[in-house]
């Protein structure tokens, strides 16, 4: 008999997917083939990567399983891409045949998806969920109609459909206290399969409002198929009311169980509310500490009105390690890493240590926080930097502090203030370009920022709107070298488009003005204009006043980026966008008109961490000294 135990699994004929994915679809049955070389093994093997292919539209794929002396070599014949082709629809009169097919083109992407087994069983699915929503729940859809057009590669599907006729609700009781009118107006609407379930759901979720901890609700449907009516008997059994006593914490290692209480905000003494219960789980998930958590009564107490409450906890891992890599038009290549440590005391407490580096210099950070300070919604943090860059003009060298507390108002919306010590050190300043008051010197300011953030995902936002801004001052009070008031703002808006197109456009900008005895800002703390963030047919800071070619930064800039984005295939997206921005030394100087624009064209491919984007931008108004077209390879979009 030959060895199993080292075979080597080679698939031939394979295009579409990469081998590791293939090889993760079958890894159990390869292992189990490798224990016991048995056909059921191969067979399951084979099943499974024909079902991977074909849940991803190639209808038509074959696969085969062979043993070649020290190989597993899996032929795989993969034909054509199976589009969804016309749906069609027969023996219909509730829905018209456009309204059937919106509502299956609505069902998870719809026509863009690939044909496939699944797909149909989708469709069927949303179609019988259809009717019984209009009181049709003795429809049914038989077998589709498969019609496959090798010219365009495509299935055309026709559905027959057997409609039956309407159910009505004719009555429901006894009610409870309150639910008279309300069901008093459910009499003659159609009646939903799921209607039972939302009226249980309904009047356990009344009882538990009222106090009572375990309440008993079973609504049964009496179906006369002759007169079409349909009544729902209800029995109900409120049980006891009873009220919060004590409160046991159960799953918690490192979070202190004060804590937890104390976000938790049940009042021992208060009658048992079920909402209180679902805000208590609310407020220990958004802590981020939680994996899971749960709130539930034990039974009320013989005797007494006493109900007995568990909190159950699982906690994540508190310790945190991540990657970051990238490459810019300034910097090239860029690698960076965060190590991280959540609840270091039991209370939410952060470290964070990060770094990047890139050719052009490198930074560190160190980040300390202290969330939900003293059970409050207040975020003290301390954090301190140390920066090194050689930029275009002038190389820097700067360090600094910052203490700060944030305050979120809501979970869309928070602000921070703080106070912020930097010493920075400028030197190799090109010869013709300002410098500033100062090179080297120390400034002490308050400063005031704000997020306000309605998208609907942070990773691959596609509507909502995402503004922040921040305001900072350092007067000769502070005893600080240099004297200014800064003001810069970002607003990033998502406009969800047909075909799954989405538009987005982020507007920025910022003004830097000296106070009192200063008489200009230094070039260390000016801004430049150019590069992913701004405009990315340009280097970082070439875009402004320059002098012999290097450029001077601004006390003002202003930039708009616009892209149409759109889904490629699964997880790949292009976008096609334009960007235009402009920064001058001298806010008197600024003007729309004397801006700077570009256009170009991006891949991002999503992951669970974030984007991996590529642009490449072009710079049709190029002048002596610029690049026609400039890449730039991140990790995340540019907003």
């Amino acid at each position: 008999m030959q060895d199993s135990s080292s075979l080597d699994v080679v698939f031939e004929g394979r295009k579409a997917f990469p081998e590791t994915e293939l090889r993760m679809a079958i890894d159990r049955d390869i292992e189990r083939y490798r224990r016991d070389p048995s056909p059921a093994a191969l067979d399951d093997a084979v099943f499974r990567l024909t079902q991977h292919y074909k849940s991803r539209g190639y209808a038509f794929v074959k696969v085969e399983a062979e043993r070649k002396g020290s190989k597993l070599v899996f032929t795989i014949i993969e034909a054509a891409l199976v589009k969804l082709g016309t749906l069609r629809f027969q023996g219909n009169t509730v829905f018209s045949r456009r309204e059937l097919r919106d509502l299956l083109e609505g069902t998870a992407s719809g026509r863009r998806l690939l044909y496939s087994k699944k797909l149909l069983a989708l469709h069927l699915e949303t179609i019988l969920v259809a009717y019984a929503a209009k009181g049709y729940i003795e429809a049914t859809v038989g077998s589709p109609a498969l019609l496959y057009d090798v010219a365009e590669e495509r299935m055309d599907i026709t559905y027959t459909i057997t409609e039956g006729r309407p159910f009505l609700i004719s009555a429901i009781g006894p009610a409870p206290p309150g639910f008279e009118s309300r069901f008093a107006e459910m009499v003659g609407l159609p009646f939903d399969v799921t209607t039972p379930a939302e009226l249980e759901a309904t009047i356990l979720d009344y009882y538990r409002e009222q106090g009572y901890p375990h309440p008993v609700a079973v609504a049964t449907p009496k179906i006369d198929r002759e007169a079409c009516r349909v009544e729902i008997e209800l029995d109900i059994r409120p049980g006891r009311a009873g009220k919060v006593s004590a409160i046991a914490v159960t799953g918690n290692e490192l979070t202190r169980t004060s804590f937890i209480l104390g976000r938790a905000s049940l009042v021992p003494g208060r009658p048992y509310r079920a909402s209180e219960a679902r805000e208590g789980e609310r407020l220990l998930l958004r802590t981020g500490l939680f994996r899971q958590v749960r709130i539930t009564p034990g039974e009320v107490q013989e005797g007494t009105d006493q109900v007995p409450v568990t909190i159950f906890v699982e906690e994540i891992k508190p310790g945190e390690v991540s990657v970051r890599a990238g490459t810019g038009s300034l910097d090239g290549p860029r690698v960076g890493a965060d190590v991280a440590y959540v609840n270091l005391f039991g209370g939410g407490e952060l470290v964070r240590l990060g770094g990047t580096v890139s050719r052009t210099g490198g930074r560190s950070d160190l980040e300390i926080g202290f969330p939900w300070f003293l059970g409050t919604d207040f975020r003290p943090g301390l954090s301190f930097y140390y920066e090194q860059q050689e930029l275009p003009s002038f190389d820097v060298v700067s360090y600094g502090l910052a203490p700060s507390i944030l305050y979120p108002f809501t979970d869309k919306h928070s602000v921070t203030f703080g106070a912020r010590y930097a010493a920075i050190r400028t030197d190799n300043v090109d010869p013709g370009v300002p410098p500033g008051d100062l090179l080297d010197f120390e400034y002490n300011a308050l400063f005031l920022a704000t997020s306000l953030d309605f998208r609907d995902s942070a990773l691959l936002p596609t509507k909502g709107v995402r503004v922040t801004g921040s305001v900072e001052w350092a007067p000769a009070s502070f005893a600080t070298d240099i004297e200014f008031f800064k003001a810069s703002g970002r607003g990033d808006f998502y406009v969800p488009l047909p075909a799954d197109f989405v538009f987005a456009v982020s507007v920025q900008g910022g003004v830097i003005r000296p106070v009192a005895g200063t008489d200009e800002i230094p070039i260390s703390l000016r801004f430049f204009a150019g590069g992913t963030n701004t405009v990315r047919g340009f280097k970082y800071g070439t875009i402004g006043e320059r002098v012999d070619g290097e450029p001077t930064g601004g006390d003002v800039f202003f930039s708009i980026q616009s892209e149409l984005r759109f889904r490629i295939w699964q997880a790949v997206h292009g976008a096609l966008f334009t960007d235009r921005g402009g920064v001058w030394l001298d806010s008197k100087d600024a003007a729309f008109d004397d801006t700077r624009w570009s256009v170009g064209a991006g891949l991002r491919y999503y992951t669970a961490a974030g984007a991996l984007a590529l642009d490449v931008a072009w710079n049709p108004s190029r002048e002596e000294g610029e690049d026609s077209v400039v890449f730039h390879i991140s990790i995340g979009f540019p907003f």
